[in-house]
This record gives C-alpha cells, sequence and structure tokens, in this order.
C-alpha cells in the first residue's frame, strides 16, 4: 500500500480529533480506500508514515494549526470537499461544481475554519 500525503491528513486530523493511532489510521484508510478490507499492517504502515511525517516537520502529529497544515500539505480534504489556498483566496470546492472562496488577507484562521465546517457540513447535506 502506497501511503499518500491524503491518507497522512486524514490520519492527523483523525488523531487531532482525539482518537488513538490505530483508530486514526483505519479510519484514514478507510476514508481513502472507499469501502476496501484494512489489514493491522496497513495500519502499522500509516502510523509509521504520519510519524515520519511529524519528524520530518519537527512537530508532532496534532501540533499543526489548520493554516499550518494547509499550508505544508498544500490542500485539506474531508469526504469530497477540498480546501485550497490560490491567487489571495482559499478556495474550496466539492465534487458538483459549488465552490465558495474568501479572501486570505481578511480570513483569519477561526473564520477560515467556520466557513469551511459550513461549506463541508453544506455538501453532506446535499
Amino acid at each position: 500500500m502506497t501511503v499518500s500525503n491524503q491518507i497522512i491528513q486524514d490520519f492527523r486530523t483523525n488523531l487531532k480529533a482525539g482518537n488513538g493511532p490505530q483508530v486514526s489510521a483505519l479510519r484514514a484508510i478507510q476514508i481513502n480506500g472507499r469501502g476496501q478490507s484494512v489489514n493491522f499492517a496497513q495500519i502499522l504502515e500509516v502510523i509509521e508514515a504520519g510519524e515520519a511525517y511529524a519528524e520530518a516537520s519537527a512537530r508532532s502529529l496534532d501540533e499543526l494549526t489548520f493554516l499550518e497544515e494547509l499550508e505544508q500539505v498544500g490542500s485539506i480534504r474531508r469526504g469530497q470537499c477540498v480546501l485550497v489556498a490560490r491567487d489571495g483566496f482559499y478556495v474550496m470546492s466539492a465534487d458538483f461544481g459549488q465552490t465558495h472562496r474568501v479572501a486570505t488577507n481578511v480570513t483569519d484562521e477561526s473564520l477560515l475554519i467556520a466557513h469551511w465546517s459550513g461549506f463541508v457540513e453544506n455538501q453532506r447535506k446535499g
């Protein structure tokens, strides 16, 4: 199994939510594997990749802020929703062409998180 940046990102998100490493790895694999079966070796592989990522950035997996994570990884994904920083805007998009953007120069981290959470929730509701 190749551990993608997206799996590492989802793993870290689950850690930040208070889940343990094994549960976080399992959920990250399931989110990105679209229902494929998961074995323990894959879970260990994700945990090791997540730890290597944290060591490379010299911070623990759950220490990065939302904006630092966006800057280091390049995008944040939740289900079919994607958040990127581009051309002075935080741009949120979803599979069906829905987009929302807010200017980076007037949006602090808490406001961005509120917009992002609302966007993701609205996409889930359809």
